[in-house]
């Protein structure tokens, strides 16, 4: 091969690296949206117990139904949030892999352009 490949191999490690870092902040942002998902549900709980007689508290009380339709509404968020962390780690994987890959050809670039030079 040439010099050209080993730069192409280069840049498209670097161009891997960039994508897998954009994932790791994505995957933090995702867990970041489920910790919030059940920090309001624990806090909204909590008020709820504290002070039973409120209008919010009257009505989850009183309306079974919405309260498990509420539930079951926030549980499709956390499942949503938990399924696009999922996601993002396994393209985060194959972007891994990927980046592996052209490691391994810029490996075998310079030691082929070792021998070319000497």
């Amino acid at each position: 091969m040439s010099i050209s490949g080993a730069w192409h191999a280069r840049n498209m490690i670097w161009k891997c690296s960039n994508v897998i870092s954009y994932l790791e902040g994505a995957i933090s942002s995702q867990q970041s949206g489920i910790e919030m998902v059940d920090s309001a549900i624990l806090q909204l709980n909590t008020n709820l117990t504290a002070n039973p007689d409120s209008a919010l508290g009257f009505m989850i009380t009183t309306f079974d139904d919405k309260e498990a339709e509420w539930y079951e509404r926030t549980q499709n968020i956390i499942s949503a949030l938990n399924a696009g962390v999922d996601s993002l780690v396994l393209k985060k994987g194959e972007v891994e892999q990927k980046k592996e890959e052209w490691e391994e050809i810029l490996r075998r670039e310079e030691e082929e352009n070792a021998g070319f030079l000497l």
